[in-house]
């Protein structure tokens, strides 16, 4: 509709209207002439010329586009006075567009959904970046890295920081070490890994606390993905300078940033974190009290998605990778979360007695379950058998379950799935623990709820899955090829 609003459009919109009449504007002066102004010369001006015969009166003729553009250049000559209650400053229709909010606001809801389109829209004009950058800002994605340019930009804005609903922040260095080498594309093999920067943690501090100090009282929601190694003492430290941001704490999700290459020239480099699961407990203890206790104070409940990845370190004699945490600090963390994870790459007989001591909680809230191991429990299948499955018992209520085991001794003996019903169970991928095709399918038959469903390749997809009860309700399948794919969609 923008586009093809013409001048013409703008000089019809602006003629005034008096007394139930138009201005009119159709009939072309002569040359060298004034246009009339009275109300009499204007009705003078409609009536017809008489040529004396009655058959030329009844004669109507058409303007032609010459003559009507002649008229509509001399009527644009009019001085017209103006009207009260009427705005005479010409403006375009695109300048109506954006000065409309309700219009504005939607364009940047569907611009929202790539923040490149906001960025360039906010280097039009000053009064465009006034208006883009509030809904720009209003959903971070920040890497501690670029804290410093994010307070550079809040400090050149007065009163945008007041803009901020949702503020994530993550550590680049850490994710780009925690990758999963089997998975990268082979375009990002050779990326050159993040550095820290110097007084990095400082300014990541003072933008904390510039968010902090905003006159809205409400403190935004925070998302916080952190590795393992050279972190939480600076964290711990900086969150100490702005405690208040953890009243909206969301999620916390700590990953697995060890890998060789990371410590070049250094000799068996996974020997320096053999008691690393000691001082890990003891750092992510100070913050999840401080996060705890903040919540608490205030009466909030947004900490719900606690997300813990082990390191990939296959020393021999090393303590657990998992954090123990103290009994009243798990209750305390046990009765808020949705949605934990817990991923351990390459689990030993030490980690067991963490592993039991998560587990066997109950989480009343829970309804989001993931659990990664591929671990060396060969002596002791049974005890994880049935805590795992003592755990499942426990929380009925879970809608996603996620879980992968890749451990031979504990894959060779049957889990009992007869007792296991999820009424809300919408989404699961579970592998390792089937005993054959026909519990897999009797569960399936089970949960005629399911909408998403993740396939193992390697399985016989049509003698377990392609049934009737539960292709009807499923929304997404994810299946990663396999000779079993057409038989499953024929189904």
């Amino acid at each position: 509709m923008i586009e093809h609003w013409t001048e013409d459009n703008e000089l019809q919109a602006q003629i005034p209207w008096r007394s139930g009449e138009r201005v009119q504007s159709s009939s072309a002066q002569p040359e060298g002439k004034a246009a009339p102004t009275s109300s009499g010369a204007l009705r003078s001006a409609r009536r017809p010329v008489s040529s004396g015969s009655e058959d030329v009166d009844r004669i109507v003729k058409k303007p032609r586009n010459d003559d009507y553009q002649a008229s509509t250049s001399s009527t644009s000559l009019i001085r017209r006075p103006p009207v009260t209650g009427q705005i005479t400053a010409s403006k375009s229709a695109t300048h109506r567009f954006f000065e409309t909010p309700e219009l504005f606001f939607l364009l940047l809801e569907i611009l929202d959904f790539d923040k490149v389109d906001l960025v360039i829209l906010s280097t039009v004009s000053k009064q465009m970046r006034a208006m883009v950058l509030p809904r720009l800002v209003r959903s971070i994605s920040l890497p501690i890295t670029k804290a410093l340019d994010l307070q550079k930009l809040l400090q050149a804005n007065p009163g945008l920081v007041e803009a901020i609903r949702h503020l994530r922040v993550w550590d680049p260095v850490a994710l780009y070490y925690a990758r999963d080498q089997e998975r990268i594309p082979i375009a990002c093999l050779n990326d050159t890994p993040p550095k820290y920067h110097r007084n990095q943690w400082v300014h990541f501090g003072d933008l904390l606390l510039m968010v902090q100090r905003r006159e809205t009282k409400q403190m935004p929601f925070v998302d916080m993905s952190f590795g393992q190694i050279d972190t939480w003492n600076q964290l711990y430290a900086q969150l100490k300078r702005a405690p208040r941001l953890m009243e909206r704490l969301s999620a916390l999700r700590i990953v697995g940033d060890f890998r060789v290459s990371r410590y070049s020239g250094v000799f068996e480099p996974e020997y320096a974190f053999i008691k690393h699961g000691e001082a890990l407990s003891e750092d992510l203890s100070d913050i999840l009290h401080l996060a705890l206790d903040v919540q608490d104070l205030v009466g909030s409940d947004t900490f719900q998605v606690f997300h813990f990845e082990g390191l990939r370190t296959e020393a021999a004699g090393r303590d657990s990778v998992l954090p123990a945490l103290g009994p009243r600090l798990k209750k305390r963390l046990a009765v808020r979360i949705q949605d934990l994870s817990i991923k351990v790459h390459t689990a030993a007989t030490s980690d067991l007695p963490t592993f039991a001591a998560i587990l066997g909680m109950l989480w009343p809230k829970l309804q989001k379950f993931q659990l990664l191991l591929s671990s060396r429990l060969s002596t002791q299948p049974a005890t994880f058998r049935t805590t795992l499955l003592g755990f499942l018992l426990r929380h009925t209520s879970l809608v996603d379950v996620n879980i992968r085991i890749n451990e031979e001794a504990v894959m060779s003996e049957p889990f009992n799935w007869s007792g296991l019903n999820f009424p809300n169970l919408r989404s699961y991928d579970i592998q390792g623990l089937w005993p054959n095709d026909a519990a897999k399918l009797a569960f399936a038959r089970q949960h005629e709820t399911i909408e998403s469903l993740v396939l193992n390749p390697e399985e016989d997809i049509s003698g377990a899955f392609a049934s009737p009860e539960t292709v009807k309700s499923l929304h997404t399948v994810k299946i990663f090829g396999g000779p079993f794919l057409e038989d499953f969609l024929r189904a």
